[in-house]
């Protein structure tokens, strides 16, 4: 029995180191998931944020979208509002609409619309100094003759 002790107390000696090289490596490991641990999180984090700027970005392409659509709506709205404008002698029809006396018999004369010529925005007929836009509504400025 002394034999079996002494031997007992040998390979207790032989397992000693390698049970503190097994829990220091317990402890390595233990805190390497606790550096993963907090790294995951950081990312997790991070991935959030991205996330959140996306969406950010997203809404405001979208708006952007939404936008540069009714501008373009305004613009075609204000080039055809621009055609009811005359500058000075000159009548600038829509596009695709051809003055009256152009084509086909009209009272016109090319040039120059149905009615006789253009007058200007001073009274007595003469050209203003500097030319003006006139809105082509006759019932709102009378006296003036613009195009239909």
């Amino acid at each position: 029995s002394v034999k079996l002790a002494e031997r007992a107390g040998s390979l207790l000696t032989e397992i000693v180191p390698s049970i503190r090289k097994t829990s220091d490596l317990v402890q390595d490991i233990a805190s390497a998931s606790q550096e993963q641990s907090s790294g995951v999180g950081r990312i997790n984090r991070a991935m959030g944020r991205f996330n959140q700027t996306a969406q950010a970005t997203a809404a405001a392409s979208a708006e952007l979208a939404t936008t540069a659509g009714e501008l373009g709506g305004q613009a075609a709205q204000l080039q055809g509002l621009m055609t009811l404008f005359r500058i000075g002698d000159r009548c600038t029809p829509p596009a695709g609409v051809q003055p009256p006396g152009s084509a086909g018999g009209g009272r016109g004369t090319p040039g120059q619309p149905a009615g006789g010529p253009a007058r200007g925005l001073q009274a007595g007929g003469s050209s203003p100094a500097r030319p003006s836009p006139v809105p082509a509504n006759p019932s709102s400025r009378p006296g003036l003759n613009t195009h239909p």
